[in-house]
């Protein structure tokens, strides 16, 4: 990896991945003098890389791609475009432009043409800076095209563009209950007893009844929770610590899956924590998304509630 803006100069550092992808993974950039305290977003996929190779300004030097494939480039200097060739395959795809969301200034202007003819689709911003489109591919030779909004483009004008199968997804949370505070957020579950929460699910291209599932509880707790029914987006969900439990805690997945296990979906947990905000309007200035739900056994309750 390569570190820029350090004023010493740039310098490269050798780095080990994690075994699977994490949407939170984060390089420190480290030399002699220390470690960085604040980790760079890093993406990790399972895609293989193309990266761009200049000039590829035009349809006619775009760089040639073996597709399924993740583009990756820098619109390096004002007015850059950077242009790929790629044969396509017959399906449905969301195509992501990742910029902005990694910390590069770019922001990038993503259009797909066929080659040789017009465009297919084209987008600037789609609920931020960077770029989005679903797109439906042919067996047909097709030029992705990235530029930036405002022709801008510098060293650090780095982009990702990953084009993804479209299968269903489930995106599950516990509801806020007070507006910029963690109460409730995460599980504290005394032994011998029991706590409760309500969880809420969005299904994105997905139909049909879900299962919910937890993984690396901490030893001595269970989840209770039936079944999701189809149209259903929230339900209760039950946290049960036996007696003989540990006091400790874990990072828990929290999974919201198709009962029928041959349906392909992809899950996620989040829960946010603001962590700096203020004027103007109570505005959010930083905050932290964590994929994972904080559950921990602790000493027995002073009490005990029949209802």
């Amino acid at each position: 990896v390569t570190f820029l803006g350090d004023p010493a100069g740039s310098f490269k550092q050798k780095i080990k991945l994690p075994t699977k992808a994490d949407p939170d993974y984060r390089v420190f950039a480290q030399d002699a003098g220390g470690i960085c305290p604040s980790g760079i977003k890093f993406s990790i996929s399972n895609h293989p890389n193309a990266f761009e190779v200049e000039p590829n300004d035009t349809p006619a030097t775009a760089t040639a791609v073996a597709f399924p494939a993740a583009f990756n480039g820098v619109i390096e200097k004002v007015g850059d475009v950077d242009c790929f060739k790629f044969h396509g395959v017959k399906g449905a795809f969301d195509v992501r432009c990742i910029a902005r969301k990694q910390g590069s200034p770019l922001d990038p202007i993503m259009t797909l043409s066929l080659a040789g003819a017009g465009n297919v689709a084209s987008n600037d911003d789609s609920g931020g800076p960077d770029s989005y489109f679903r797109v439906n591919l042919d067996d047909k030779d097709y030029i992705l095209t990235i530029s930036d909004h405002l022709k801008k483009g510098g060293p650090d004008y780095t982009y990702r563009v990953e084009f993804t199968p479209v299968q269903g997804s489930t995106f599950v949370q516990i509801p806020k209950v007070a507006q910029y505070s963690q109460e409730r957020q995460v599980i504290s579950v005394p032994k011998g007893n029991r706590f409760a929460t309500l969880m809420t699910v969005q299904r994105r291209d997905l139909a049909g009844d879900l299962k919910l599932i937890a993984e690396n509880l901490p030893a001595g707790i269970s989840m209770h929770v039936d079944p999701i029914l189809n149209g259903i987006d929230s339900m209760a969900v039950v946290f049960e610590a036996s007696p003989q439990a540990n006091v400790g805690g874990n990072l828990a997945e929290i999974k919201a899956l198709p009962a029928d296990t041959n349906v392909p979906c992809k899950t996620e947990f989040h829960t946010n924590a603001e962590l700096t905000f203020g004027n103007p309007g109570q505005s959010i200035y930083w905050r932290f998304n964590m994929s994972k739900l904080g559950i921990a056994v602790t000493e027995e309750s002073p009490y005990s509630i029949e209802v």
